[in-house]
């Protein structure tokens, strides 16, 4: 261009529009050299609620040692080669790979669920024994195992079904019997205590826990996916993944008197704080004379045994404590429930009748209470019958040895399992979109070789070297600009009744010398007069449970305003001025 303007020489008026144009264009090309040396385009991500001022140079890599003292050395990698130097080494470098952790070591399995039923059922005994006399009675019982175990979920109200027992395996109820009070047996569970770890296809393992007395537990680690990670001094002592269980050392039997112990405890302290019982509880305080709290557990306790519905209270009691509306419920639920017994003890569960629930027997009775006021009370209770009322009553209120037992929490011992956390990488073929590609280096530090992944935006974990001395990171480089970006929300918008994304949407606060809130979308860009600019590149919806993230890309041209744009403006000047003037057309 500068040979072409020279050739003109000597200059005369008619060369302006041409000299014009020419000194335009030496100005945009010199914008763009000086671009291209000193000015910067990188990338910054942002998470709502966050801000940062430095951004990600495109196409750079930096090797990065920490030692304990927060001392940061950094090894420039250019052209697959490092800086000569005495402490670090690179041995090889390739282009593509992936990353994973290493958890634990698994038994592969493709179908999890046989294979947490199978674990489970081998050395299972279940056993049926009197609650009288602790006998067995029967080892050799037919039961139906329901783990109801889920990939997604892992257990699900895990059970074992005899007869008309049920069972359940976890939770605060676990090896409780549940049989709406008919309890002159107890099933008890016995197995060898496993822990069980499985890894299906798709790279998410399984911690399957079975104690001795058949609870079972679940922890799940999806493949590249941690929860949660233990760091020991920041990094520089490892890391680790662990797993918890609480678990109950109690049997069944041991369980159920440590319950036991525990509910006297409670109704103890709310007897005494209590300024009104409810009414059956009143009635029956109303015939014991002193320990009246011990009384009433040891009454719940042979009602449970008694394998009965409806219990006798040998005790005199005041009748006045209770209206007459609940003793009319009581007594015609009493007569009802004998009758019915009577004339239909193999016609379960009484198909005449419109009750709700799994206990037609209670249904029944909350039916009866809820029209007390129409029942009749032209009838005269005998000894034996009152005796019975006073059980009527506290089923009507929910009061069950088995029902207060539900509000005791378990006593439980904290399990905790621990394995170390290390990176595994594999060399692969390149993908098909260029920024998902990531290099693997292998650097030689003293006579230690060490696998270091590419962590595009440093938001990965530093892996401790040479036993916790440094920490180690292959990282681009970081630049600091001089505004500072805040993220204050990031938003998605779809098309009209779709769910196809129309654009992106961002609110930003960007601080400098002063501070301004901007909006940038997909086609709307933001500029600084000192040649900063910041596109919008992407945005990562939330899930519900994580804040959003907005990906920018930040351009700085030191020359955009002094050479580019105004050498722009020149060259058109010029070529305007060469129409117009015509200065080479011939006379």
């Amino acid at each position: 261009i500068i040979i072409a303007a020279l050739r003109r020489w000597p200059f005369r008026l008619k060369h302006i529009p041409f000299l014009t144009a020419h000194v335009g264009l030496i100005m945009i090309l010199t914008g763009t050299l000086i671009k291209s040396y000193w000015g910067t385009q990188g990338a910054m991500l942002l998470v709502e609620g966050s801000g940062n001022d430095q951004i990600i140079v495109a196409q750079s890599g930096v090797l990065s040692l920490e030692d304990r003292l927060g001392k940061i050395y950094k090894f420039p990698i250019k052209n697959q080669t490092i800086d000569s130097n005495d402490l670090v080494e690179l041995i090889n470098f390739y282009p593509h790979h992936e990353f994973k952790y290493a958890l634990l070591n698994s038994v592969q399995s493709d179908d999890v669920e046989k294979e947490v039923e199978k674990a489970f059922s081998e050395g299972l005994r279940v056993q049926q024994v009197s609650r009288e006399n602790n006998k067995i009675i029967d080892e050799n019982l037919n039961f139906d195992t329901q783990l109801n175990f889920s990939k997604e979920k892992g257990f699900d109200q895990p059970k074992i079904l005899v007869d008309n027992i049920t069972i359940p395996l976890d939770g605060s109820l676990s090896l409780l019997n549940q049989s709406d009070g008919h309890q002159s047996v107890r099933v008890e569970i016995e197995r060898p205590s496993t822990f069980l770890l499985l890894n299906d296809n798709e790279g998410d393992h399984y911690l399957v826990f079975f104690d001795e007395h058949g609870r079972v537990d679940c922890d799940i680690f999806r493949h590249n996916e941690l929860s949660t990670i233990v760091v020991y001094e920041e990094g520089y002592g490892g890391y680790a993944v662990q797993s918890t269980f609480e678990h109950e050392k109690l049997n069944l039997v041991e369980k159920e008197e440590s319950q036991i112990l525990a509910l006297k405890e409670d109704l103890q302290l709310a007897f005494a704080e209590a300024e009104q019982l409810t009414p059956p509880i009143e009635l029956l305080r109303s015939g014991c004379q002193d320990n009246f709290c011990d009384q009433f557990v040891q009454f719940l306790i042979d009602w449970d045994k008694s394998n009965e519905w409806i219990y006798p209270y040998e005790k005199q009691v005041d009748w006045s404590l209770i209206s007459q509306d609940q003793l009319n419920a009581a007594y015609w639920s009493m007569i009802l429930l004998d009758q019915l017994n009577e004339d239909n003890r193999d016609k379960a569960p009484w198909k005449y009748l419109c009750v709700s629930g799994s206990c037609p027997e209670q249904s029944l009775i909350e039916q009866m209470f809820a029209i007390s006021e129409t029942l009749p009370n032209d009838y005269e209770i005998k000894p034996e019958e009152s005796t019975r009322l006073i059980t009527i009553l506290l089923r009507a209120y929910g009061i069950h040895l088995r029902t207060l037992l539900r509000r005791i929490p378990p006593q439980t011992e904290t399990i905790t399992l621990e394995s170390p956390l290390i990176p595994k990488f594999k060399v692969i073929p390149p993908l098909k979109k260029l920024e998902d590609n990531r290099p693997l280096i292998t650097v030689k530090i003293e006579d230690k070789v060490i696998p270091v992944g590419y962590d595009p935006y440093s938001t990965s974990l530093k892996w401790p070297i040479l036993g916790g001395k440094y920490l180690i990171q292959y990282r681009p480089e970081f630049l600091t600009i001089p505004y500072h970006v805040r993220l204050r929300e990031g938003c998605q918008i779809d098309y009209p009744d779709s769910q196809q994304t129309f654009s992106y949407e961002c609110d930003l606060i960007v601080t400098g010398e002063t501070s301004e809130e901007i909006s940038l979308s997909m086609n709307h860009v933001h500029q600084t007069w000192d040649g900063y600019r910041f596109y919008l590149a992407n945005v990562t919806t939330s899930d519900g449970h994580s804040a959003k993230k907005v990906q920018l890309i930040v351009n700085h041209d030191p020359a955009r305003y002094v050479l580019t744009y105004p050498g722009g403006g020149i060259v058109a000047m010029g070529i305007v001025l060469l129409f117009w003037l015509r200065p080479y057309r011939r006379k």
